[in-house]
């Protein structure tokens, strides 16, 4: 593989071009209009920035990152890629809407993969002439730097189209797991049930900087459950509850009262600058 095609200039469509880019992919980032692509360049920009800041990066190879990536609103030069990985609204019916375009622009020998947290494979797979093609690439956030990947075959993923994502993934430092289409794969599964408990004793009384200590010295997390649900955004872990309360109706996935009242008000974590907590940790 030479070239990897982004769709979606959003937080992890950007940092997944800007990993690319820095492992020595050529890349298309694609958004739907020019005001969506400004803020992608803006946020591949910033990550460039803490880099260059921490001495991560010198200026010469900051500039090859830049020069690597191509911004565009034209869907069809995807049709030059080797794969595209999509990475648009965590929402079943548009996925599958985009996933028939691209596979009508898209000839059979390239990839098309999802960055689907939770959402089937097999059911996206089934809007393309060519199902053997598709196939689930879940990153984490931020995803240059979470080392772990998703690798998840739908029904009809072809055991080629595994073993070519499952290298690509280790080209750009990556370890992939590969698993079978389940909802909430491994990771969402097991995390889903533990910030919904998290939230629920914040709905108790327990306050976050207490779980945040529970969490980080007990468990050995990095940060708090209440930060950690701010940091992926509530809309995505409402949904994702939503998906798996669907699929097992068992009430551990059901979304609190309070994580959908913040859902519904607009106040979705740090992307937003309001969620359960503040920018100074303060319980809204």
């Amino acid at each position: 593989m030479r070239k990897i095609g982004i769709a979606g200039p959003g937080t992890m469509g950007s940092s997944i071009a800007y990993l690319s880019a820095s492992s020595g992919f050529e890349v298309v980032l694609w958004g739907r209009g020019d005001d969506s692509i400004e803020k992608g360049k803006e946020r591949v920009e910033k990550i460039i920035s803490a880099g260059l800041k921490r001495g991560r990066l010198r200026d010469e190879t900051a500039q090859k990152i830049r020069e690597k990536i191509e911004y565009t609103t034209d869907l069809t030069l995807m049709a030059d890629c080797d794969i595209v990985i999509e990475s648009i609204a965590e929402d079943l019916k548009l996925k599958k809407e985009f996933f028939e375009k691209l596979d009508r622009i898209c000839r059979p020998s390239i990839i098309l993969a999802t960055n689907t947290s939770t959402k089937s494979i097999s059911e996206v797979s089934s809007a393309c002439r060519y199902p053997d093609r598709v196939i689930g690439m879940h990153f984490f956030n931020p995803a240059h730097i979470m080392k772990l990947v998703e690798v998840i075959e739908g029904v009809r993923t072809s055991k080629d189209t595994t073993e070519k994502v499952v290298e690509l993934s280790q080209k750009l430092g990556k370890v992939p797991i590969v698993l079978k289409d389940y909802p909430g794969f491994i990771v969402n599964h097991l995390l889903v049930p533990f910030l919904n408990h998290a939230i629920e004793m914040l709905e108790s009384g327990v306050d976050a900087e207490t779980l945040k200590k529970v969490a980080m010295l007990g468990l050995g997390h990095p940060m708090g459950p209440i930060e950690l649900a701010d940091f992926i955004g509530l809309d995505v872990v409402s949904a994702m509850g939503e998906t798996l309360y669907e699929a097992f109706k068992d009430k551990k996935f059901n979304p609190p009262v309070s994580l959908r009242n913040l859902v519904k008000v607009g106040f979705l974590g740090m992307k937003t600058k309001r969620g359960f907590l503040d920018y100074n940790g303060e319980k809204k």
